[in-house]
């Protein structure tokens, strides 16, 4: 009975949410880095408000920053190109001028 009761104790396990692998002197960089990262989302939504707001055809310049955005996400699930160790011409050389 005793086996029963100890597998069923929830008092072994951390709260949901907690990550146990922080460390409490690098506490303060984890606060800053997210404060930076809202001030980075805040700054974005300000930038984009004043982009449209002041431009001579505000429905036209949301639609471009709606099509901006679209592209991104099509560019980013489209995937890039391998990383190599060293640099090589992607273009063929034949046909080029003076060759």
């Amino acid at each position: 009975m005793n086996f029963l009761s100890s597998f069923f104790d929830t008092q072994q396990f951390a709260p949901h949410g907690q990550c146990l692998l922080w460390q409490s002197n690098l506490l303060i960089l984890y606060t800053v880095s997210d404060a930076a990262i809202a001030l980075e989302l805040g700054c974005a939504g300000v930038l984009m408000n004043t982009a449209i707001a002041g431009a001579q055809d505000p429905i036209a310049m949301a639609e471009s920053m709606k099509l901006a955005v679209r592209a991104g996400r099509l560019a980013h699930l489209a995937g890039r190109i391998p990383r190599k160790m060293y640099a090589n011409a992607s273009s063929p050389v034949e046909g080029m001028v003076g060759r």
